[in-house]
C-alpha cells in the first residue's frame, strides 16, 4: 500500500464539489550522493502560539538513522518552531563536520526567508532566520 495525501470532508460531501478528493503523492527514499547527509525538520505548536517543540533527523545516503535531536520551545508559533528546527539542524551539523547536506523542511515559507537574503529583517522571526543565515554561509556545501 502506497502512502497518499488526500482531504476528506466527511459524510456530507457531495459530487458537486469535486469527484476527485484527493491527491496522491507517492513518498520513498531517494538514495543520495556518496558522503551526503540529509536533515529532516520539523516544528509544531499546539495552538499558534501555544506550547511547541522543535527537533529534527539526519540521515546518511542510504536513509540510516545518523542523529537526531529535539528540544521544547516553550510557547511559540508554528513558524517560530520550524525555523528554530532547521537552526538546531544547522549548528549540529557543524558541530559533526557535515559538510554537505540538504536541508529540508515542510515549511516552505521558513525555508523561503532562510535562503531569499533580499527579504526584509524586519519581523519577529528576523534573529532565527538571520542565525540559519549565518550558519549555511559556515558550511561548505549545502542545499536547502
Amino acid at each position: 500500500m502506497q502512502p497518499a495525501e488526500f482531504f476528506f470532508l466527511g459524510p456530507y460531501a457531495t459530487s458537486i464539489i469535486a469527484p476527485r478528493l484527493y491527491k496522491e503523492i507517492y513518498i520513498a527514499w531517494q538514495h543520495l550522493p556518496e558522503s551526503v547527509i540529509k536533515l529532516n525538520t520539523n516544528g509544531v505548536s499546539h495552538g499558534n502560539p501555544g506550547a511547541a517543540g522543535a527537533g529534527g533527523v539526519f540521515r546518511n545516503q542510504s536513509g540510516d538513522w545518523v542523529f537526531g535531536f529535539s528540544r521544547a520551545v516553550r510557547i511559540a508559533t508554528n513558524s517560530f518552531t520550524e525555523a528554530w528546527a532547521i537552526r538546531d539542524g544547522l549548528c549540529f551539523a557543524g558541530q559533526k563536520n557535515f559538510h554537505s547536506f540538504i536541508v529540508e523542511s515542510d515549511s516552505k515559507y521558513i525555508l523561503d526567508l532562510v535562503t531569499d537574503t533580499n527579504t526584509s529583517d524586519n519581523h519577529g522571526l528576523s534573529a532565527v532566520i538571520c542565525d540559519c543565515r549565518v550558519l549555511l554561509r559556515h558550511i561548505p556545501q549545502n542545499l536547502v
